[in-house]
């Protein structure tokens, strides 16, 4: 499977009763841990791109019902808004060597992966994403 293609969030690196688990949305709820805190994390999208960028976004299904001054908030740090009220969070570069394929975070390589389940790890690693 190719990395290239659009990811949208599916587990997130949650602590509960045993530890560390990777945890969707779905098991969060049957869990009782979920919380509408949470959603932004479930809005998490990356593009990785056969230009060898990746660009890391939050989507926002209903920006009417986030307060104005979030939005305006969030142009003034520079967030990118979107016609999709997509607010551009990040963009990383990718690049292959020897087969494998790593972005760059504060000059540390960091592995980008596709698992057994085909969720590839982003952000450092905490969280898996499924490719729509």
């Amino acid at each position: 499977m190719s990395i290239i293609g659009t990811w949208k969030a599916k587990k997130m690196l949650i602590p509960d009763e045993n530890g560390f688990n990777f945890l969707s949305k779905e098991e969060l709820i049957e869990k009782g841990i979920y919380s509408e805190d949470m959603e932004m994390m479930f809005n998490f999208h990356i593009d990785v791109k056969d230009d060898k960028t990746i660009d890391s976004y939050v989507l926002l299904p209903d920006a009417s019902k986030l307060p104005p001054e979030i939005l305006e908030s969030a142009r003034a740090e520079g967030a990118e808004i979107g016609e999709n009220v997509r607010i551009l969070m990040e963009s990383y570069t990718w690049t292959e060597e020897d087969g494998n394929c790593f972005y760059e975070v504060d000059g540390q390589k960091t592995p980008l992966e596709i698992n057994e389940e085909g969720l590839l790890a982003f952000n450092m690693g905490m969280t898996l994403f499924e490719k729509l």
